[in-house]
């Protein structure tokens, strides 16, 4: 008989056994990694073509990240730590250069080295830095030789606010077991000095000297071991460095004292007085 067509109609079926929890009508996606299902560590190296007749096909070499070997532990780079120059003055206290004079003193210091001392003015010339023997002399009056040191590392006084520079050679060595350290990435570190002081590194950015104290007078007891912070460069106190004075003299001003030791209400003598 004429008439339209059959079409039988379709009827869901409901979730069964393992069916059971996913969406009906759909799949759940395949992951396209193996086994864990997460990307690889590193990049996958390209897949080589099919090679054809007598070809041969090299496979290039594995791309891995920027500063992560092959064994997975990463590389830090070091940046140099940037000397700064210190003198101490009246043999108690280290007091750094201005900028321009430590960078002077410090370009004078990575030339080769001559049968010549090497003489830097400082202080507009009021003082006269000689490289080699790491001392700084008056030139105009009489005043006691002062030492002069190429600073890198240093710890913080009792007070806990002045810098006190290391010996350069304890310098050059905390640098390398800092570089170490850093490049390793192995923390902390400890580098021992003798047998009563050390220096702990824990970061980058914590570092302590330790210490042991003779009695106390008061008690006579051990009062054990004391820390100190150690800073590497002069981070800390690079704002309140002066810039320096200008080679090119403007004024010269000559200075009649007759009125005592005293030259100004803060009571400094006419030599305090002459970098003003």
């Amino acid at each position: 008989m004429g008439g339209a067509p059959h079409v039988p109609l379709y009827t869901p079926q409901a979730p069964t056994g393992s069916q059971i929890g996913a969406p009906p009508f759909f799949s759940p996606p395949q992951s396209t990694y193996p086994s864990t299902g997460l990307p690889p560590l590193y990049p996958q190296a390209p897949p080589m073509p099919p090679a054809q007749g007598n070809q041969q096909y090299i496979q290039p070499p594995m791309v891995h990240p920027a500063g992560v070997p092959p064994g997975g532990v990463p590389i830090f780079n070091v940046e140099p730590v940037r000397p700064h120059w210190f003198y101490m003055k009246e043999n108690r206290v280290w007091m750094p250069f201005s900028h321009i004079d430590s960078e002077a003193l410090e370009h004078e210091f990575s030339k080769p080295t001559t049968k010549e001392d090497r003489i830097v003015p400082t202080d507009g010339g009021r003082y006269d830095v000689n490289v080699d023997e790491r001392v700084r002399r008056a030139v105009y009056w009489e005043e006691d030789v002062s030492v002069v040191r190429r600073c890198t590392w240093f710890f913080k006084g009792d007070g806990g606010v002045k810098l006190v520079p290391y010996k350069e050679e304890m310098a050059a060595t905390l640098e390398a077991e800092f570089y170490s350290a850093v490049r390793q990435n192995q923390w902390p570190r400890k580098i021992v000095i003798s047998d009563s002081e050390y220096v702990l590194l824990h970061n980058t950015n914590v570092m302590v000297h330790f210490q042991t104290c003779g009695p106390t007078d008061w008690s006579g007891e051990d009062s054990g071991w004391r820390p100190k912070v150690v800073r590497r460069g002069v981070a800390d106190i690079e704002e309140d460095i002066e810039d320096g004075e200008p080679a090119q003299i403007d004024h010269l001003v000559f200075v009649i004292h007759g009125i005592g030791p005293i030259a100004d209400l803060r009571f400094r003598n006419i030599i305090e007085c002459s970098g003003l």
